[in-house]
């Protein structure tokens, strides 16, 4: 397949742009950094004032502590978890925009840089609060429950949030697939049917750490339950789901014919379509999960839906409406003329219409 150029960005657009990385940069790094460093600095200015140990983990929203470990740990945990936190949302938000079939702004990175501001708000008021009511305890385990604490952080967590995706500018730059982005459509006779069936699967490293991880959970499962412990009851249903995950989401059918384009597990479930009907233009993208998606497996993001299990080309689809479907799939090219060619044909026409910035 021929690559494209993406055309420059016009004045508008680079002027929208600029609006949205202004606001990106203070929802996604100025504020919770600013976040960040005023909890450590609660924390580290209680710091003489902890029990030590001090309660690290309560059992229960109305119960008392349970766990217990030093005081440092609260540090790393709210300048660790809040830098590292506000840096990994920081990366997806301002490399997540490439241009080309994916958009260079979209409202993807506006949903990220909000729920990032959320997150990590939420991890520094459950850091600072947990500590906050240990201060003077002569003895951790005295410490109250802090159960209405957790329910404040996460009403929090969905305000903060929300106002985040409020004060950004609606922005969309290059949310669609131009005529140059489209991928070469086979030719296909009139009466000509053709069907293209190809993998999505995850890569052989990650496949082997998965399994490796079940295998670790199953063997602590029957090491408990021999134990005589009743905890194996909450261990196994957590090993059935992860394990159900794992084979429902890490290998997928992909097929293109004359109805569109399907997704399917090879177990059957989860199905994902997008019928001809729907389609206003295919091409194939090198597709970067955690920029693009915020990570692997069946992913969701404002404006588009992903099956991504693993880096690489991918299959993207723009709807009619401008939303995007993408999977990333082997031989990724053949699939994308073979959409072409039979949208064209669907649509009546050499496929022009949709799909324009």
């Amino acid at each position: 397949m021929t690559e494209h150029a993406a055309p420059p960005l016009s004045e508008i657009e680079r002027t929208d742009l600029a609006r949205a990385h202004r606001a990106a940069r203070w929802v996604t790094i100025y504020l919770p950094t600013a976040a960040t460093l005023l909890g450590t600095a609660l924390v580290l200015l209680w710091m003489p004032r902890l029990p030590d140990p001090v309660a690290t983990h309560w059992s229960g929203f109305s119960q008392g502590p349970d766990g217990f470990g030093p005081p440092l740990g609260y540090l790393a945990l709210s300048a660790g978890m809040g830098f590292g936190m506000t840096i990994l949302f920081a990366l997806i938000v301002f490399l997540g925009g490439r241009g080309g079939a994916m958009p260079v702004w979209s409202p993807y990175q506006r949903f990220m840089g909000a729920f990032g501001l959320g997150t990590v708000g939420f991890l520094q008021l459950l850091t600072v609060g947990t500590v906050a009511v240990q201060v003077d305890l002569s003895d951790a385990r005295d410490a109250p429950p802090v159960g209405g604490l957790v329910g404040i952080g996460f009403a929090a967590w969905v305000g903060v949030s929300a106002i985040a995706w409020f004060a950004q500018p609606r922005v969309a730059v290059r949310g669609g697939i131009s005529l140059a982005d489209r991928a070469d459509r086979l030719e296909l006779a009139e009466t000509e049917r053709a069907v293209w069936v190809g993998e999505a699967r995850i890569a052989r490293p990650f496949l082997i750490t998965i399994v490796l991880v079940l295998i670790l959970l199953l063997a602590s499962t029957i090491l408990v339950a021999m134990t005589g412990s009743p905890a194996w009851w909450a261990m196994l249903p957590v090993l059935v789901l992860l394990a159900g995950l794992f084979v429902c989401m890490s290998w997928f059918w992909v097929r293109v014919d004359a109805d569109g384009i399907e997704v399917r597990s090879v177990v059957g479930w989860p199905t994902m379509r997008v019928p001809v009907e729907d389609i206003a233009a295919a091409t194939v993208a090198q597709v970067n999960p955690l920029a693009e998606f915020g990570g692997w497996g069946v992913r969701w993001a404002p404006g588009r839906f992903g099956v991504i299990p693993r880096s690489g080309e991918g299959v993207v689809v723009q709807r009619r409406s401008g939303k995007l479907f993408v999977v990333v799939v082997d031989d990724a090219e053949t699939a994308a003329a073979l959409l072409t060619a039979i949208a064209a044909r669907r649509h009546g026409s050499d496929g022009d219409e949709g799909g324009t910035r």
